[in-house]
């Protein structure tokens, strides 16, 4: 989900029964180049989560 003015977000994984809000001021043109990144990273925490248990 995303604002459609602001890079601002959220990532849910129901199984984890995790949510990660990412707010930002960024652009949306520079935001699309660290979507990339975030997103693989917020299913990395995801997985770590479930290591763990």
């Amino acid at each position: 989900m995303r604002s459609r003015d602001y890079p601002e977000g959220a990532y849910g994984d129901p199984a984890m029964e995790m949510v990660i809000v990412k707010l930002a001021s960024l652009s949306l043109e520079v935001d699309a180049h660290i979507d990339r990144v975030s997103l693989p990273a917020y299913q990395a925490i995801a997985d770590h989560l479930v290591q763990r248990e």
